[in-house]
């Protein structure tokens, strides 16, 4: 099984790009 820490920090990281203006 996969730990939620990392999980909701790649998500957290993401959401910062995205409201950063980072899109592909």
């Amino acid at each position: 099984m996969i730990d939620g820490a990392p999980a909701a920090r790649f998500l957290t990281k993401s959401k910062e790009y995205i409201e950063s203006g980072y899109n592909l």
